[in-house]
């Protein structure tokens, strides 16, 4: 009988399942006593507070709050619970490797004895600077940075939202999330909060949104699940920065690309190591390269300079020196091919690796220099031509006279 008793008495001190799930789940320290304040349950967070990964369950209120003045406690709880409210007090533990800890405490009679609750004024605190923190660098940054709700209703809206948007927060918190997504996009939207309802975090990707004056601008979106205290996903936040700018300028640069590349001109770029990085389609084809295989190369190596290295190296400290250099110089070309190049060095720094550069842009000249050799060379017979058709006709000038009155003397 005594055994069925006692079974009977600690049956009904502990607390039912359902509410030690729930307690559980609390990010602050919760224990529960009975009448002769013993423990008869700690939730997890309890245990941390203390530093002890004991079973606190059983042991009196001295152990369970270390340091803790308990005659303090228990008198001022009586009278609170005499006048029937809460008892609230401040209260310093001591943790099982020695630190002190400062805290709340609000005790409450319960059917079994009492509840206590513990919160740590530091925890708090720190918790509250990292959320003020966290709310500045959300409140600055200059992403659009909106919060929804699994529906799609707005929760927040930060200033670069308002900048990107042109709505300002109290336009559209409380509003659906569609005003800033395009008609043909909603499909798109309603798939990705299906996947953020199951904790999904999508990868940033491009899409479009639309602005308030209607104009629709191309974003680089990521949206990441919200979750609360116990880990369940109630919204989501979407983190969008303008690139409109961003792909009209790489669209620019693929258009210079293009020019580059049908140019007739040779054009190479390399760094202040003289590896080349860049030689446009003309370039190959000039110098007898395929493409991207002289990439990495000496600038000599690709220029094919056998003869003329010197004459590089004079040429790039002039071009260090004075910013650009321009004059001739004669690569093997492929298969040892002599070439002629008309060649001009400048000299830049590039603006994202800080780093010094070479352009060289070069002409082929060599059919232009054969053409001029020619016609040097007919010029030269030319010259020659006129030369002996002036001696023979002053030689016939001299032998006239001669000829004449030799040929009157045979008569």
């Amino acid at each position: 009988k005594d055994t069925q008793s006692e079974s009977r008495k600690a049956k009904r001190s502990e607390p039912d399942r359902t509410r030690t799930e729930i307690l559980d789940a609390l990010p602050i320290a919760c224990f529960l006593f009975d009448r002769q304040w013993q423990c008869i349950y700690a939730n997890q967070e309890a245990a941390r507070s203390v530093g002890s990964t004991l079973d606190l369950r059983g042991r009196p209120l001295a152990e369970c709050l270390p340091g803790m003045e308990s005659s303090n406690l228990l008198s001022r709880f009586k009278q609170a619970r005499e006048k029937g409210t809460p008892l609230r007090m401040a209260g310093e533990t001591v943790r099982t490797d020695g630190r002190r800890r400062r805290c709340e405490l609000i005790v409450a009679a319960t059917q079994e004895g009492a509840c206590l609750l513990s919160i740590d004024h530091l925890a708090r605190e720190r918790r509250q600077r990292t959320e003020a923190e966290l709310a500045a660098i959300v409140a600055t940054s200059d992403d659009a940075i909106v919060g929804k709700t699994l529906d799609g209703i707005i929760t927040s809206w930060n200033e670069g939202a308002s900048r990107l948007y042109g709505y300002r927060a109290s336009e559209l918190i409380g509003k659906p999330v569609s005003k800033i997504i395009p008609p043909d996009r909603t499909g798109e939207f309603a798939s990705i909060l299906g996947r953020v309802r199951h904790g999904e975090r999508i990868e940033p990707h491009i899409t479009e949104r639309i602005t308030k004056d209607g104009r629709r601008v191309k974003v680089h979106l990521t949206v990441s699940p919200i979750l609360d205290e116990t880990g369940a996903v109630v919204g989501a936040s979407a983190i969008a920065r303008d690139i409109t700018e961003q792909l009209a300028a790489q669209e620019r640069i693929r258009e210079q690309a293009r020019l580059i590349d049908e140019s007739t001109d040779a054009i190479v770029v390399w760094d202040a190591e003289r590896r080349v990085h860049f030689y446009n389609r003309s370039a190959g084809r000039i110098l007898g390269w395929n493409a991207a295989e002289g990439t990495g190369l000496f600038a000599e190596e690709l220029l094919r300079l056998d003869r003329d290295q010197a004459k590089l190296k004079e040429a790039l400290l002039i071009a260090a020196e004075q910013g650009a250099w321009a004059g001739e110089l004669h690569p093997a070309g492929e298969g040892g091919k002599g070439l002629t190049l008309m060649v001009r060095l400048t000299r830049f720094r590039d603006e994202q690796s800080r780093k010094d550069q070479t352009l060289c842009v070069s002409t082929d000249i060599t059919e232009q220099r054969s053409i001029e050799r020619q016609l040097l060379r007919s010029q030269r017979l030319e010259s020659l031509g006129a030369l002996a058709g002036g001696i023979a006709h002053d030689l016939n000038n001299v032998l006239a006279p001669v000829l004449m009155g030799a040929e009157g003397l045979l008569r």
